[in-house]
């Protein structure tokens, strides 16, 4: 018997495993021998080679000498496998740059520089938001009564926030659509306005971008950016910090406008401690046409109506606000006074004053908002509230005002008695009248809507929210969120106006993800490293016949460099045809796989 040699067209075919042979196939042979050694060199009468690439020997890979047994060998096939390129991905980190941030910039800067090192080979972008929501551009957006909607300025200060991830647009038309200029929006009330405002998200650029193709220099280019792009962030920052709110907005942008993968690192030394309507995506106030109302007249009215007013008591929570800083200390220096009406109270007394109860403090506290303190709470009543009784007659022949008159059968002795009649209340002043005449006032009435970003009652709800919008943007393993926090478990000391982010863990992707703001951050980056990596492509369909098996794998990087792979770093599943590689067995730089395949002995 003899080893058929086997060949294919445009590929190097090898004998290489030994199969056995008979003496008369030795024999048949022996003219040919090999010279034996590793490199299976033709000569005459050696003894076979153990490992060589000749042309077979009795044990190497000549055609068999007479210096002993022929055996046949494995033929082998070497196939390349392209290792395309890893997907690219962003890591977007929501830096809080609050007065009383404690991390190290250096630390973050440092640790990005060697990140952006470790994944040369990959396309990847870096971004730094704030969880800094409204700038001075929030400062005409008001409710009805215009009182604002936000708080976009520093309490202590009254210096507006930077870098905030928010700008407010504000467009206004009337009731036919044409544009009006907003500055002016009061004058315009009653008259059909609408009003739109919106708080666009203002996605900045990267700070830092790498490339699979950049060399040593730009990707040090690329690194000194990002040091400045930390730096640049200063401590300007809301003290009411929303990093749940900063990721809720960046997931609802267009899907065309995100990436593939994301990485989302949220760095605070305080717990988010905001409310889902404090994350505002609008705001309108729209006019609707209800039909024409009467128009006031003096002479040849069609109507005339008789009003009078009843005055009620009511209370105001009266109040001073403090402001406090964000390591908290208080700032009496810019304290101001506020009044809220704490509503209708038939049973004080016109002019008294009280202290407040719980109910009133907490109006107190609520009014004065975050990042102040509420004293010199107090109760004062007064006469200031009241409603209209009113009633319409063809003509003004009889004035009712001081005149008795009958109405449904009934006599009043004038219009006071009447409208005591009529609503249990006494005593009603102020009786007047009026002429009109039918139509010609158009009467509008006004639709007031505040939107949330997150459509949601609690903060954990948002965070909820935001999870399940990036598995559906992403895809459940295309992005990770970790969090550089204080944290009970950890051994960092909290300072002034600092806290546990209790919260903040929750929106890590698991408990794994959290670590600590006093320590280096090279373990929380190292986890974006074992990210990047699993973007590496390590799948790859390979069909090999019955009668093949793998017998090995190199890997050629961009440089040309070659290294084999161990078997433990690769499988085959001939069932499914797919070629396993471990994950971080090849890296960004790798451009190939040479697979050298081992087909089944020919025996003749």
């Amino acid at each position: 018997m003899r080893c058929v040699d086997w060949v294919s067209t445009g590929v190097l075919s090898l004998c290489l495993a030994g199969c056995g042979a008979s003496r008369d196939d030795e024999s048949a042979a022996s003219g040919q021998g090999a010279n034996g050694g590793s490199s299976g060199q033709s000569g005459a009468g050696g003894t076979g080679g153990s490992s060589g690439a000749g042309n077979a020997g009795s044990g190497g890979s000549g055609n068999g000498g007479s210096g002993g047994a022929p055996t046949c060998q494995r033929p082998v096939t070497f196939s390349t496998v392209v290792v395309d390129r890893p997907e690219p991905f962003d890591v977007v980190i929501v830096a809080d740059h609050s007065g009383s941030i404690s991390w190290s910039r250096d630390s973050l800067s440092n640790g990005l520089k060697s990140l952006l090192a470790s994944i040369h080979g990959q396309a990847a972008r870096f971004f730094v938001l704030t969880p800094t929501q409204y700038d001075i551009t929030s400062e005409p957006a008001k409710a009805v009564g215009y009182a604002p909607l936000v708080v976009y300025r520093d309490p202590v200060t009254d210096i507006p926030y930077e870098h905030a991830v928010t700008r407010y647009v504000e467009t206004c038309t009337d009731a036919t659509g044409a544009s009006l200029d907003c500055a002016l929006r009061r004058e315009y009330e009653s008259d059909g306005l609408r009003y739109r405002g919106v708080w666009e998200f203002v996605m900045p650029e990267p700070i830092a971008a790498v490339t699979p193709d950049m060399d040593d220099a730009a990707i040090a280019a690329e690194q000194a950016k990002i040091a400045d792009g930390i730096l640049s962030l200063g401590v300007q920052g809301a003290q009411q910090e929303q990093p749940i709110c900063t990721l809720s907005r960046y997931v609802a942008q267009a899907r065309e406008l995100l990436p593939e993968n994301a990485v989302f690192v949220v760095i605070s030394d305080e717990d988010d401690k905001s409310t889902p309507d404090q994350c505002l995506a609008s705001y309108s106030w729209l006019e609707d046409y209800e039909g024409d109302g009467n128009t006031p007249c003096e002479t040849n009215c069609e109507l005339y109506r008789f009003e009078a007013v009843y005055i009620e008591p009511i209370t105001s929570v009266n109040y001073t606000c403090v402001p406090v800083d964000d390591n908290g200390v208080r700032h009496p220096e810019n304290a101001y006074t506020g009044s809220t009406t704490g509503g209708l109270n038939p049973t004080c007394t016109p002019g008294t004053t009280a202290d407040c109860d719980e109910y009133s403090s907490g109006v107190a506290v609520s009014s004065c908002g975050e990042n102040h303190v509420a004293e010199d709470c107090r109760v004062d009543c007064s006469g200031g509230s009241g409603y209209t009784c009113y009633l319409e007659r063809p003509n003004d022949g009889i004035d009712l005002c001081t005149t008795s008159f009958v109405e449904g059968g009934v006599t009043y002795q004038n219009f006071a008695e009447y409208c005591a009649a009529v609503y249990g209340d006494s005593p009603f002043k102020d009786c007047r009248s009026q002429g009109y005449t039918a139509g010609g006032t158009p009467i509008y009435r006004g639709t007031e809507t505040i939107t949330q970003v997150v459509d949601v009652q609690t903060l954990p709800e948002m965070v909820t929210a935001f999870k399940a919008q990036a598995a559906t943007v992403f895809g459940a393993d295309s992005y990770f969120v970790e969090t550089i926090q204080h944290d009970a478990s950890f051994d960092c000391e909290l300072g002034t106006g600092q806290d546990y982010g209790a919260t903040l863990r929750t929106l890590a992707s698991s408990d794994a993800d959290v670590f600590p703001l006093c320590h280096d951050y090279e373990p929380a980056l190292e986890r974006v490293r074992g990210f990047a990596r699993t973007l590496v492509k390590s799948e790859f369909a390979i069909v090999l016949a019955e009668d093949e098996e793998l017998g090995g794998l190199v890997v050629t990087d961009r440089n040309g460099n070659e290294r084999a792979l161990a078997v433990t770093d690769y499988s085959y599943d001939p069932a499914s045809g797919v070629l396993r590689v471990v994950p971080g067995a090849l890296t960004p730089q790798d451009e190939s796989l040479e697979l050298e395949i081992l087909h089944e002995c020919e025996l003749r």
